[in-house]
């Protein structure tokens, strides 16, 4: 079993803690990945669908994605409507970009791509 645990603050200061078991029990709401990253077999859910899941409302202006090695990644609210973590690839937990990996599809460059991502902190503008 993997143990890692991803950290999700919210607008009002909030902690929520969001592990791998937890993600492996949305698998009913994981989504087509290689609808949006050709060739890639993983397994993902959606970030609306986490928020969804912990009641956290859409009231916040961006969100900061921190990966492992401190790297900061600002994204508008908007911009994520298909925003995605991939937690499993073939079958397995991922090993390179571990915990999890953001994608962000329909940016400028295609598909945004953060791994290592820690921290995801919710922000009120």
């Amino acid at each position: 079993m993997t143990e890692w645990q991803l950290s999700l603050e919210t607008g009002d200061g909030q902690v929520v803690p969001i592990s791998f078991m937890e993600l492996e029990s949305l698998k009913d709401l994981t989504i087509p990945v290689e609808d949006y990253v050709p060739r890639k077999q993983a397994e993902a859910v959606a970030l609306k669908e986490l928020l969804k899941q912990h009641s956290i409302s859409s009231d916040f202006s961006y969100v900061v994605f921190t990966a492992e090695d401190g790297f900061n990644q600002k994204i508008a609210r908007q911009d994520l409507d298909h925003a995605f973590f991939v937690f499993k690839q073939k079958g397995e937990p991922l090993t390179k970009g571990f915990p999890v990996r953001l994608y962000v599809p329909g940016n400028e460059s295609d598909c945004l791509n953060v791994k290592s991502v820690v921290r995801i902190q919710l922000i009120k503008e």
